[in-house]
């Protein structure tokens, strides 16, 4: 992922170091280590893990360390600060930080500290170091976004017996002052029709694929009315333009997680 300093950077699974995720900086021909060796960027969330790190918009990096459960913020330079104290029953991953209140992040919450494992999307707030839950009542959540305005966010949500690839829904929210308002599906439903990989634009529509047609094709909505239209690739009505997602933040798994990831 690039931050708005231009930097790319990866998630790279070390074998040589049992298994520990790094975060490295591509520079040119050669890549640069950030993350200091005591951490990991992995994560734990729905057992399968991925989304373990993002970058903010000021080009700052937020990872959970699997060694601890704990968040983080990591400088390009490489300096880390804790976010949220680590809890082994408490994971988060899938993080997206406000546009322009970087303190403010969005993330998957897993809490295992009940009879039973509870999943919602959560706020951190990065000077309080405290998570607080926005939304809940699915099994599962994936996705939580902020609109490019910061006005806004979008999360994916499915209970069972559903799988990510057989039947999951799309929604937005107005965000205001920390509280979601006024929460709208706007595609998507129950065993019938999945929805992956949605992106805010830049003019503030959001961008997803949807299997409907028995394909996944890209649909947009418009934040203002919630039409949604097709967008149409001559040629490729008839061919998937998404992908079946299983690992947090990694849409396509056509081999064992054995390569490098991106953020």
């Amino acid at each position: 992922m690039k931050p708005t300093t231009g930097a790319i950077y990866l998630v790279e699974g070390r074998p040589s170091e049992k298994g520990r995720q790094a975060i490295v900086e591509l520079n040119g021909t050669e890549s640069i280590d950030i993350l200091p060796k005591e951490y990991n960027a992995s994560s734990k969330v729905h057992e399968y893990g991925g989304g373990a790190a993002t970058v903010s918009t000021d080009g700052n990096i937020i990872f959970t360390d699997s060694n601890t459960d704990g968040v983080f913020r990591l400088t390009p330079s490489g300096e880390v600060t804790e976010i949220i104290k680590g809890d082994r029953k408490l994971r988060f991953a899938d993080f997206n930080a406000h546009p322009s209140d970087t303190s403010t992040i969005l993330a998957i919450q897993e809490d295992h500290r009940g009879k039973e494992v509870i999943n919602t999307v959560a706020v951190i707030n990065a000077q309080t170091k405290e998570a607080r839950v926005v939304v809940q009542g699915a099994d599962f959540y994936t996705h939580p976004k902020f609109s490019p305005d910061g006005k806004k966010i979008s999360w994916i949500q499915w209970t069972h017996p559903d799988m990510p690839w057989t039947g999951t829904q799309l929604y937005i929210a107005n965000w205001n002052n920390g509280s979601i308002e006024k929460a709208t599906k706007i595609a998507g439903k129950a065993r019938e029709e999945s929805i992956v990989q949605p992106k805010w634009l830049f003019d503030g529509s959001l961008m997803f694929a949807s299997d409907r047609t028995g394909f996944w094709q890209l649909y947009r909505c418009d934040f203002n009315t919630f039409h949604v239209e097709q967008l149409v690739v001559d040629g490729f009505q008839d061919a998937d333009l998404g992908s079946r997602e299983i690992v947090l933040g990694l849409y396509v798994v056509p081999q064992p997680l054995d390569v490098d990831m991106l953020i």
